[in-house]
């Protein structure tokens, strides 16, 4: 009967914060009886007391041999967190090097104003092409002056400053509308999203925003340089959003959040698509016919406001080879387009 009764007496209870600890298989019981390496308070007490001995204050830093502890306070990162790593600049450079041959330098830096700005800079005192890539863009902007910030590391944030020389000014504005259809075939290929357009160079995922685009001529002829800006949300969350009608490819479910993997896929998809629009003299007519394959605008119905104040509804039909859209009888060049289908409002980046 007594060694029943002692039996009963060692028996203890798992304390919950126990099986909440990372540090659980170092909770061993020690030759003075209370566990080894205990870090909490009121476990000590509660291990003491079920053991029959009077309790007393212990030091949670501290071991029953009276050595500093090694076991770490528990904290949980969130998952966007957790997978904000940063632009491996390394692999970007070997990857241009080895097989980007359109683009002279890669650069990627902790933060700065606005990646397009710095490249148009850049190109007054360069003859050579450039990538630079931003882990922070404090001032970034997108059509129309609207304003593009997240947080650091959470998005793409780059910028390409490429020379189209002998191009005919009149197909230039297919350029911004080439590097969309490169973005939707990188998010398709890397990512594994649906990704699509929207007229003229947003890019959507389910009907939402998760990329846009923005080309600004930084020289003109005889040695016309362009500075093209693409923004891409990876690792944003709901709250973090900068509109309701966004989205991005966390909250898509892309299959990867790699933003190295997504930049080299990025700037492949341009390369290999710039470098045929070139090698053909720059006819439009496989840009064209590309776009007009990804473009979710055509055959929708849409509401464009034009500049001065127009509104425009019905469906769009064509995107000419000028790069407008037509509505109607109407060729567009210029105007905010809302799919009505949708529900909500997809500005322009």
């Amino acid at each position: 009967m007594g060694k029943n009764r002692r039996r009963i007496r060692r028996r203890r209870r798992v304390h919950p914060c126990v099986a909440r600890c990372d540090a659980a298989e170092d909770h061993r019981p020690g030759p003075s009886g209370i566990r080894n390496r205990v870090h909490r308070r009121g476990l000590s007490r509660y291990v003491r007391r079920e053991r029959g001995v009077r309790a007393r204050r212990v030091n949670p830093r501290r071991t029953a041999r009276g050595a500093p502890s090694s076991v770490p306070r528990v904290t949980t990162p969130s998952p966007e967190s957790a997978a904000r790593q940063p632009v491996d600049a390394a692999r970007l450079r070997a990857a241009v090097a080895g097989s980007l041959p359109l683009f002279d330098t890669v650069d990627v830096v902790d933060s700065t104003g606005s990646t397009n700005a710095d490249l148009i800079a850049r190109a007054a005192h360069t003859e050579s092409t450039a990538v630079l890539v931003a882990e922070e863009q404090l001032a970034g902007r997108g059509r129309h002056a609207r304003a593009w910030v997240s947080p650091p590391r959470a998005q793409i944030s780059l910028s390409m400053l490429v020379r189209p020389n002998g191009i005919d000014p009149a197909v230039l504005g297919w350029l911004p509308l080439l590097t969309g259809v490169a973005v939707v075939d990188a998010l398709r290929g890397a990512a594994g999203v649906d990704a699509e357009l929207k007229w003229p160079n947003d890019v959507l995922i389910g009907g939402r925003k998760v990329a846009g685009i923005l080309a600004e001529v930084a020289a003109g002829a005889p040695n016309p340089a362009v500075v093209i800006g693409v923004g891409v949300n990876v690792t944003l969350s709901a709250a973090e959003l900068p509109v309701p009608h966004a989205i991005s490819l966390l909250l898509a479910g892309a299959s990867t959040l790699d933003r190295t993997e997504l930049i080299l896929s990025l700037l492949t998809e341009f390369d290999r698509r710039f470098t045929a629009w070139r090698d053909a003299d720059w006819a439009v007519s496989e840009v064209v016919a590309a776009y007009r394959e990804r473009c979710a605008t055509l055959g929708a119905e849409v509401r464009a406001e034009l500049p001065g104040g127009e509104v425009l509804t019905g469906v769009a039909s064509d995107v000419d080879e000028h790069g407008r859209l037509v509505i109607g009888d109407r060729a567009l060049s210029a105007g905010d387009v809302t799919h009505l289908r949708a529900g909500y409002r997809v500005e322009g980046a």
